[in-house]
């Protein structure tokens, strides 16, 4: 059942994907390309051309985030007055004036992609020094990147970034219950409530506190999108799955990689060009990205191996991070096979031979092989196992397909598939389908008896 307006909540750096898809459209249309140098549309802004090294920064290398620029989170004049003046308005200039000469990233300026990299949170987690930086160029997640995509978009639309989103992602594809919020004027139905400031990672509060009115212009195109959990599994299933936003060409730039661990427990990860993390995880490897916002927090993910389309929305943050959700969550939705062939129920001719083909999703990824249980007594399915299956026929096969053998016509067949792991089995759900009599080939028609021969004619007088 589709939700109503009043479920919505702020999905935090997940919005960074609306304004990622919507900006590779622009691309796509030929109106900003991948290497232009930012300062090629944002040379008249003052708060941007001081930003250091902005002169050698692409559209490419904010989208990747591997500018360089530092977060303008960490500067206390945003992070402090986030909650000290929930109401202030910030405008994008705003943002990027605290991107001093003096604040530059916890890097070095040769740092490449592929190493492991010393980030803020291996302070706040108490981790040990973290190793030197490799060579340029570097990746470093900083929210500024997309707060300068927003400009430069604005620049080259001639709108706001809020009718940008609008024209090129929610009304393309029907979204009528999400929005990017531009101020405390337009906040979400579902109050949100913390303890912690997510930016700095600590507890700021005694008790659990409502900070619905924080103003969302603080986030901006980084990450002040409200959504619902309906719109939001839409547009990943459209990103991900269809051409609707981008064609096969620009969905290429899109799905380039680069070696991107956000926090320690992330590795290993990648970073799409366009606000896209590849995360590999023991469940499966996913495509998405993840938010917290004051109040909030968000997970959006798509297993492209399971087919399996995963959004979590809560509306309390108690500062635990993404990894930790998603790890503890995913195996719960992704533990067993699905999308059983012939779908559960289904009335199935045999073969001549009184067997039947049958497939599955595959589930875990990391199935050593599959047990298959199969049998007319749905409760003695259910319960068999590899030791014991009384009365079920059971067969180990490697792949996601198996042929059940033995059957008879005219009846209701129960069947189910185990996950044999390296860890232990995971019990699967029971299907079932019914058989009917083996289809019987068509005899050839009768062929039609030839005309009789006319006869010779007769010779010449």
């Amino acid at each position: 059942m589709k939700p109503s307006p009043g479920q919505q909540f702020r999905i935090g750096s997940v919005s960074k994907m609306f304004l990622g898809q919507a900006f590779l459209q622009l691309v796509q249309e030929g109106k900003v390309s991948l290497s232009d140098p930012v300062l090629k549309y944002l040379s008249d802004e003052p708060t941007v051309t001081a930003i250091p090294n902005i002169a050698k920064v692409t559209i490419a290398d904010l989208l990747q985030m591997n500018s360089g620029i530092t977060n303008y989170l960490g500067n206390p004049t945003i992070s402090g007055e986030i909650y000290a003046k929930p109401n202030r308005q910030f405008t994008p200039q705003d943002l990027m004036a605290v991107l001093d000469p003096k604040a530059v990233p916890p890097l070095s300026a040769d740092f490449a992609p592929g190493a492991t990299y010393p980030n803020p949170y291996w302070v706040t987690l108490g981790q040990s020094t973290p190793p030197a930086p490799a060579p340029y160029p570097f990746w470093y997640y900083s929210n500024s990147n997309y707060i300068l995509l927003g400009m430069v978009a604005e620049k080259i639309t001639k709108t706001s970034s809020a009718d940008f989103i609008r024209t090129y992602i929610t009304e393309k594809i029907g979204l009528k219950d999400t929005f990017l919020a531009e101020s405390d004027q337009t906040l979400p139905y579902i109050h949100g409530y913390t303890q912690y400031n997510p930016e700095l990672s600590q507890k700021v509060y005694a008790t659990w506190c409502d900070v619905t009115a924080v103003n969302p212009s603080y986030a901006g195109t980084a990450g002040a999108v409200i959504s619902t959990p309906w719109d939001l599994l839409h547009f990943l299933e459209t990103a991900l799955k269809t051409e609707q936003f981008l064609n096969a060409g620009t969905k290429q730039k899109w799905l380039s990689f680069a070696s991107a661990d956000i926090h320690y427990g992330w590795e290993p990860m990648e970073y799409a060009v366009g606000a896209l993390m590849q995360p590999h995880r023991s469940y499966g490897d996913a495509r998405g990205h993840g938010g917290a916002i004051p109040g909030y927090k968000t997970l959006a993910y798509y297993f492209f191996d399971s087919d399996t389309s995963f959004v979590l929305a809560s509306n309390t943050w108690d500062g635990t991070a993404e990894v930790t959700l998603l790890d503890q969550l995913m195996p719960l939705v992704t533990s067993e096979v699905t999308t059983p062939q012939p779908a559960r129920s289904a009335i199935v001719p045999l073969a001549p031979t009184g067997s039947l083909s049958v497939s599955w999703q595959a589930g875990r990824v990391d199935a050593l092989n599959y047990a298959v249980y199969w049998g007319t007594n749905a409760d003695q399915v259910d319960n068999a196992t590899a030791d014991k299956h009384d009365g079920v026929q059971l067969q180990t096969v490697p792949g996601i397909n198996a042929v059940l053998t033995g059957l008879k016509p005219g009846t209701a067949y129960y069947w189910r598939v185990d996950i044999v792991g390296a860890t232990g089995i995971v019990p699967g759900a029971l299907w079932s389908f019914n058989t009917t009599k083996v289809a019987q080939a068509p005899k050839p028609a009768a062929s039609a008896p030839k005309p009789a021969a006319a006869p010779a004619p007769a010779p010449a007088q």
